[in-house]
């Protein structure tokens, strides 16, 4: 995937480049698209076609015309998801389920990168015994 950095927007009163680090959610609505980002909601019109090749794995479509970031996903319980700076995105049961499953599985696989990296380091600290 061609993995950008950021997301150009324009809107009436501004030209600016997001982080897609700092995004939360992509939303589709109407002919509109919506980027909640750490510090505010910026919409604008584009299409999902034509962000969506440049975003990386961290984003996952929850339901047609919503991405989620990852990465900002804090946790999903009770219906909503919960981002880490508060920002909170009630789903559907179904788009819940998804959601849920998808970013435990995210995590999982995070977390066993990061212990295979943590032996290989410790591999090449510890000096072999003579």
């Amino acid at each position: 995937m061609n993995e950008k950095t950021w997301l150009a927007v324009k809107t009436r009163s501004e030209s600016t480049r997001v982080e897609l680090s700092d995004v939360l959610v992509i939303e589709r609505r109407a002919r509109k698209i919506f980027v909640a980002t750490t510090d505010r909601l910026i919409n604008y019109y584009d299409q999902l076609r034509n962000i969506k090749p440049l975003l990386g794995d961290n984003f996952f479509e929850v339901y047609s015309g919503c991405l989620i970031n990852l990465d900002r996903l804090d946790s999903a319980k009770e219906g909503i998801l919960y981002f880490d700076n508060g920002y909170e995105l009630p789903l559907s049961e179904r788009s819940f389920v998804r959601a849920k499953q998808k970013h435990y599985a995210y995590y999982r696989v995070k977390q066993l990168r990061d212990v295979k990296d943590i032996k290989a380091a410790r591999e090449v600290d510890e000096p072999e015994d003579y």
